[in-house]
């Protein structure tokens, strides 16, 4: 049985695929650098909030309230109404999804 992502990439063009992801670094990119900064770590490099806390050196808290704030404006920003919306690839599932680890 293939999964979510493999169905998702077998119906998504190269050329819409590309596009996506060029949407998503312009979202990004529109994110206060701190709060990307937080997203990234958490979302795609799957740091804790504990260790993303030290790496910013920062409170474990403002962390959390960071990267809260990036997936919100992000899911603005891209237009997201739900999961299925997030895209098919790993990654951006990763940062636009709530929950990381800690």
């Amino acid at each position: 049985m293939r999964s979510d992502v493999s169905r998702s990439f077998s119906t998504i063009s190269k050329g819409n695929l590309t596009l996506y992801r060029q949407n998503i670094v312009s979202a990004l990119a529109k994110l206060p650098s701190d709060q990307r900064e937080a997203l990234i770590l958490v979302g795609a490099s799957g740091f804790s909030y504990e260790e993303a806390a030290a790496i910013c050196d920062c409170a474990v808290g403002t962390i959390k309230s960071r990267v809260n704030r990036a997936r919100t404006r992000l899911s603005d920003l891209l237009s997201i109404e739900g999961t299925d919306d997030f895209g098919p690839d790993h990654a951006t599932r990763a940062i636009l999804s709530a929950g990381g680890r800690g």
